[in-house]
């Protein structure tokens, strides 16, 4: 469990199907850009998520200096770990 969680939106900037996604967190307590790249690979899809975010108070901001990439790492691996699993569930 990541040690805080934060609320914020995000818009979809652009698509690049199927390799790509530009997002921007938009309000909240983070503001940023995002982008997911799919890769093509023999056993699958590959996704990565390439995050430039910072906090937009004061609290936030030392969180993110303290906590932020793994923290966010963290929330991320596990919803591309389910997204994998739901993924490979309707495939069976």
């Amino acid at each position: 469990k990541p040690p805080f969680t934060s609320e914020f939106v995000r818009e979809i900037k652009s698509i690049d199907a199927p390799k790509r996604i530009d997002e921007a967190y938009v309000s909240g307590a983070l503001v940023g850009t995002g982008s997911w790249i799919f890769t093509e690979e023999e056993s699958g899809t590959r996704v990565a998520y390439d995050c430039q975010v910072d906090g937009t108070g004061m609290m936030m901001k030392i969180a993110m200096k303290l906590f932020g990439t793994s923290a966010h790492s963290k929330v991320y691996q596990n919803i591309l770990n389910s997204l994998k699993s739901h993924c490979e569930a309707k495939v069976s």
